[in-house]
């Protein structure tokens, strides 16, 4: 079996999100004081945009998202630290892991009288990404690449706290495979 030279980075994520977390705590601004939600939880599915890939693990692919919401300003956008969860395994032995960590910036416009909020959001940040496959002979092979990587999206708050979320991930290629791919989670925030 191969292993990955960066095999010790996989904590580097949550690492990342507690060390954001902690800054937050330590440094707040005067505009998270009229904040009244600290972050959100995502949960939904990844569609691999590439047709190679793609044939390997099927399009859909269970995901998971924490955000950490960094600040607020005039109540039009906000700044988000978050971490998702990306994992798919085929029957063949075949391994795909995702692991973004990312810095945003989301816009946000409240129609009036209503709790619907349209959003629009962009970020960028690290992306870990692991291929295991498993060849004719039965031996495993992993091969691993932590670039840097971004993503477009938008969505819709269908009140204070639930909301759909779509975003675009786009990542570099690992192996000649390239896993970016379109993300859809619904929310809710706390």
């Amino acid at each position: 079996m191969l292993h990955s030279s960066t095999r010790p980075l996989r904590l580097l994520p949550f690492i990342a999100l507690a060390a954001g977390v902690l800054f937050s705590a330590i440094c707040p601004t005067a505009s998270r004081a009229d904040s009244q939600n600290v972050g959100d939880a995502r949960v939904g599915v990844y569609y691999l945009g590439n047709t190679g890939i793609r044939n390997t693990f099927t399009s859909a692919i269970a995901t998971a998202g924490l955000d950490y919401y960094l600040g607020e300003e005039t109540h039009t956008s906000r700044s988000i630290l978050g971490v998702d969860y990306i994992q798919r395994s085929s029957g063949s032995g075949t391994k795909l892991q995702i692991i973004p960590v990312t810095i945003s910036q989301q816009y946000y416009h409240t129609i009036g009288g209503t709790d619907f909020t349209p959003y629009g959001e962009a970020g960028i940040g690290a992306y870990f990404v692991s291929l295991q496959e498993v060849n004719s002979s039965n031996l495993t092979s992993t091969h691993s690449l932590t670039s840097l990587g971004g993503f477009i999206g938008g969505g819709i708050d269908l009140s204070n706290n639930v909301f759909l979320d779509l975003r675009y991930h786009l990542i570099g290629n690992l192996e000649g495979q390239n896993p970016s791919g379109y993300e859809l989670t619904a929310g809710f925030r706390f």
